[in-house]
């Protein structure tokens, strides 16, 4: 079932009206009804297929239209939700909220000019909204290639006067830019500027554990290992359930070499919750930062049977594939992750799969669903 569904919807689906009867009615409320509570508990694939039943009734539904644009998006089927949100685009010109996730997906498809004018048009309709100056801030920071800190100051100059306008529209409290801003001083070697961005942050929302992290990666970056775990320690207890600070706590842990710290997360995971993508996924890509690539695999196999429509399975399933040098099932695989919009498997295919270790993703980089990176 999750096969079909991942391969349909890709596909244009119909615009042809049809007359429904008393029956099908009943059938689209139900299943309306459980698209919003699979959404609402954070079962993405669920939620895209009672969506999808909903659109091979009624293709013209705004409802199911959006929320399976929704769906897809946290499953990192981009170029799927790019369809659904061009078509709604078309049928609803001028709503807000298609504009700004057709933003947010471009972003997250690194299509930055599309991005950056679907922003624009927010911004002209809500030009109050902080999170309207916030995303254009970001895609312009993320548009940056590096240049040297003194190129890439000049070329931020943009992003931070509107990172700072959200800030202003919110009365001096808006976590996301501190964070960005924060971000970019560290891109520039401005260490200390970067410290109090990070700690207004923190001042900003004192429940979210970004802000500890990324002060222990600065610490690392200072060679005090000591004070970079006491911050990591602290991001976990403030906010265990966030998968981004996993993410990178798990990453640092990887990359100081604990290893049986990570493995015992993601096992814990997998015993919550068989099917836990997640865990799946994290533990193959340990296995694979330590060249277990065969064991790697059959962890990436258990994702892909539980969530068939996860890019990031595929994706890490091709790489493992590559290093054990078996091209063609690494372009079938890295293949797929590309046509839902993967931007790592795309360029790996434009340049004739030439990668080598050094190109393994860390750990981390995977236990997410959304790449997160894009938003910091």
């Amino acid at each position: 079932m999750f096969w079909v569904l991942a391969l349909s919807i890709t596909i244009p689906y119909r615009l042809s009206a049809q007359v429904l009867t008393e029956a099908d009615s009943l059938k689209i409320q139900e299943w309306k009804a459980n698209g919003s509570y699979f959404l609402k508990q954070k079962e993405y694939e669920w939620a895209a297929i009672y969506y999808d039943s909903v659109l091979k009734l009624q293709p013209a539904d705004f409802t199911a239209n959006f929320k399976i644009s929704e769906a897809l998006y946290q499953l990192g089927m981009y170029a799927s939700t790019l369809k659904h949100l061009n078509y709604l685009m078309q049928a609803y010109p001028g709503n807000a909220d298609i504009i700004y996730k057709r933003a947010c997906t471009n972003l997250e498809m690194k299509r930055y000019y599309d991005a950056l004018a679907d922003i624009n048009d927010y911004i002209k309709l809500t030009p109050s909204d902080p999170e309207g100056w916030y995303l254009k801030g970001l895609i312009q920071k993320n548009q940056i290639e590096p240049h040297g800190a003194g190129t890439m100051k000049s070329f931020y100059k943009k992003a931070i006067k509107n990172l700072e306008k959200a800030i202003e529209l919110s009365n001096g409290k808006f976590y996301k830019s501190y964070v960005v801003l924060g971000n970019i001083s560290n891109n520039v070697n401005k260490y200390d500027e970067a410290v109090v961005y990070y700690n207004l942050a923190i001042e900003s929302d004192s429940t979210r554990g970004l802000p500890y992290v990324l002060l222990g990666n600065l610490r690392i970056h200072a060679k005090d290992t000591a004070a970079a775990m006491a911050y990591f320690i602290k991001a976990l207890d403030i906010d265990p359930d966030d998968g981004q600070v996993q993410k990178m706590v798990n990453e640092q842990f990887m990359n100081l070499g604990l290893y049986d710290r990570v493995l015992l997360k993601m096992d814990s995971l997998i015993a919550l919750d068989s099917t836990s993508l997640e865990g799946w996924l994290g533990k193959g890509a340990m296995l694979m930062h330590q060249k277990k690539f065969p064991e790697s695999i059959t962890c990436f196999d258990k994702a892909i049977k539980y969530h068939p429509g996860s890019m990031n399975a595929y994706y890490l399933r091709g790489i493992a594939w590559l290093n054990l040098k078996d091209k063609k099932k690494a372009s079938d695989d890295l293949r797929y992750a590309a046509d839902f919009g993967h931007p790592g498997a795309k360029y790996m295919l434009e340049n004739n799969l030439k990668f080598s270790e050094s190109w393994l993703p860390f750990a981390g980089e995977v236990l997410k669903r959304v790449p997160w990176y894009l938003y910091y």
